[in-house]
């Protein structure tokens, strides 16, 4: 009792000296307001072709074009990627995709040419909805889309079309018949530690997993009786590629027949992809029923910043936050295969670094990272996968493909996503309740930190290991559904954004951050989440973006690096471009965090327009545990004020750090003082 009312009497003295100190802070400035669209050019080019600019779902592109008067058109990008490279091809599209807060003036602009208003039943109860108009040609609708964005109300009008796509995996070693990613002799620890969940009983029963691309052959023999009809699109296209994707999620067991899929009691669905509008219905497609959509493909693995339209953003985050009854569909996607092309990251493809996506790395036999599994910030976790893409001697994966034969040679980020798709859908067995975010947390709290000497791992100012390589580490289905069985759902998600900090500074041209050069930016964040994931949006115009690093500090000193220099002569990509990071997950997001950027080649310099941060986490759990040590005592006070006074503890979440939130935290604090 002593020692707690001399901590009462410290801390009434330490409160009269802070209140003295408060600290009023200035209101932030207004985000510049983007420059209004020019209208497409059509102009002749050499060899029968033309250069067009058009609004696209990715924003306004140049490309060259054979013609635009047909109903769709192939068409390649004016930048300088391998022109014979066919997953650097677009397909446009006739139709027009245009959102809209009031319908009627756009069925008014239209109806002379015509032309019909098609709402997307799916974006319905979206504050902004979507529709389509479909035209003549590609031409007609390159100019209607430019139109239509003059006509009040509206907030998207762009040519509906199909960006570059590569599959992520090249399989083209000789069989090895060996599912060595389930049970590992020559190396226990590189495998799934599948064995304990399996004789837990979690085989994924009552649980549906749509692989969602080009369509898998449910004609199978060892898939077909996994068939979910009711949440699979119509449609009868299939590749290999997703039949592989297919069987290493939930090929049937004890049928006599290939190897076994990771969750084979689990249904399978059949989703597509497509343009602008089909893959964004994907995302969105029964998602009450398919509690997990896996993903094993993306933009190509060029090192291109690419970028996504916002009705497959919101399509996504629809789904991951509002599907299985407002647990959300959790969606697994393949990281990328492009770590030796050009310095390939996660970072630069939007899908798989989306906010509310599992962006999944790939790990050999060997334990060892896959020679071309992308690095980046937003990597969640590594599952197995072939070591190299076509190295001899390599172990592959053993799957399912074409009409009833095998693969032993699967691989790529393409195998490792539906790794962790399946022991999602084991977990969903342990516990049905499980959030999109609830599984999240069990993954990296329960990965296995792999190949541990490697120099890329480091503490974050959590105290939790973690790595642009691996991640968190590898799943381990084992602890995973151990976890999953008991886990208590995490509190709801809490999210806090900045106001957009205009910067204004010029990137010197050629003056590397190793050499103390780029310039750099901060925000003071006055509310403590505990974060989950760091949202940046940033705009900084720049000839030649391949030029350019950019980092993110926290407040606890932890770096995430979102760009890194490579050959990317892409002028103005960066443009309210949004990076996503994991690497400070746990860590208090009050304090001052840092954005910096430098140019680290000749030619060209740029300018830091402005940047944004976003929070994704929890609320303190025990606001009175300021230092977050499991106990209430004097240095939670001092914590606190020393916050305070730099304007980082807004305890009540109003906005504003002020006596308020002193008053609040000291009331708080001197009630739990000693427990």
């Amino acid at each position: 009792m002593t020692s707690i009312r001399s901590s009462k009497t410290v801390a009434i003295g330490i409160l009269s000296a802070a209140v003295a100190i408060l600290i009023i802070c200035g209101a932030a400035q207004a985000a510049p307001v983007p420059p209004k669209p020019t209208r497409p050019q059509l102009a002749k080019g050499s060899d029968n072709t033309k250069t067009i600019t058009a609004q696209l779902p990715t924003g306004r592109e140049t490309l060259i074009v054979s013609s635009t008067r047909a109903v769709g058109t192939r068409a390649r990008s004016t930048q300088a990627w391998p022109a014979s490279d066919p997953t650097t091809i677009w397909t446009l599209s006739s139709r027009v995709i245009v959102s809209s807060t009031n319908p009627d003036p756009l069925t008014l602009s239209i109806k002379d040419q015509g032309l019909l208003l098609a709402p997307l039943a799916f974006t319905a109860r979206w504050p902004v909805p979507y529709y389509t108009i479909d035209t003549a040609s590609v031409e007609a609708a390159i100019a209607l889309a430019d139109r239509l964005r003059s006509i009040p109300g509206v907030q998207e009008s762009y040519v509906d079309a199909t960006s570059p796509r590569q599959d992520r995996s090249v399989p083209t070693d000789p069989l090895v018949p060996s599912q060595w990613h389930l049970i590992n002799p020559a190396n226990p620890l590189a495998d799934l530690n599948i064995e304990p969940a399996w004789a837990a009983g979690y085989i994924g029963t009552g649980v549906t997993v749509g692989v969602l691309e080009g369509g898998w052959n449910i004609g199978h023999t060892d898939l077909s009786t996994k068939y979910a009809l009711d949440a699979s699109q119509p449609g009868e296209d299939f590749g290999n590629h997703a039949t592989s994707v297919a069987g290493i999620i939930g090929a049937a067991a004890n049928n006599a027949l290939g190897g076994t899929g990771i969750a084979h009691g689990a249904s399978l669905s059949r989703l597509y992809y497509g343009d602008d509008t089909a893959t964004a219905e994907a995302f969105a497609f029964r998602n009450d029923l398919n509690a997990i959509k896996s993903n094993s493909w993306g933009p190509s693995d060029i090192g291109r910043a690419w970028t996504m339209s916002d009705l497959q953003r919101q399509a996504l985050t629809d789904a991951a936050t509002t599907g299985r009854d407002g647990k959300g569909t959790v969606i697994v996607w393949a990281a990328g295969n492009g770590r030796t092309i050009n310095n390939d990251r996660v970072d630069y493809d939007p899908w798989a670094s989306h906010p509310w996506v599992i962006a999944v790395g790939a790990v050999g036999h060997t334990d060892t990272l896959g020679t071309f599994s992308e690095p980046g910030s937003s990597v969640m976790v590594v599952a197995p996968s072939r070591r190299t893409l076509s190295g001899p001697g390599d172990l592959g994966i053993v799957t399912t493909t074409d009409a009833s034969t095998y693969t032993t040679s699967f691989g790529g980020t393409s195998a490792a996503a539906p790794m962790v798709a399946g022991v999602v859908a084991l977990m969903l067995q342990a516990n049905a309740n499980l959030s999109v975010r609830d599984v999240m947390h069990i993954l990296i709290n329960t990965a296995r930190r792999c190949d541990p000497a490697n120099a890329s791992w480091f503490i974050n100012g959590a105290g939790r290991w973690t790595s642009d390589d691996y991640g968190f580490g590898a799943v381990d289905a084992g602890a995973a559904t151990a976890t999953a069985a008991n886990w208590q759902s995490v509190p709801n998600v809490q999210a806090w954004t900045s106001p957009s900090q205009t910067v204004g500074m010029l990137v010197p041209d050629n003056a590397p951050a190793s050499s103390g050069g780029g310039v750099a930016s901060t925000i003071l964040v006055p509310r403590r989440l505990i974060a989950e994931r760091a949202i940046v949006r940033l705009t900084l115009p720049h000839a030649a973006i391949g030029q350019l690093r950019i980092t993110l500090t926290s407040p606890q000193g932890t770096v995430s690096r979102l760009a890194t220099p490579r050959s990317d002569n892409s002028a103005n990509r960066y443009l309210s471009y949004m990076f996503t990071s994991l690497r400070s997950w746990g860590e208090a997001t009050n304090g001052t965090w840092t954005l910096r950027a430098s140019d680290e080649a000749a030619g060209t310099d740029g300018t830091f327009d402005s940047w944004q941060i976003e929070f994704l986490g929890t609320p303190l759990s025990r606001l009175a545990d300021w230092n977050q040590d499991s106990a209430v005592d004097l240095l939670d006070l001092l914590a606190f004020l020393n916050d305070w006074t730099d304007g980082a503890a807004d305890a009540n979440a109003d906005e504003l750090v002020d006596l308020l939130d002193l008053l609040g935290f000291l009331d708080v604090w001197l009630a739990e003082l000693g427990t």
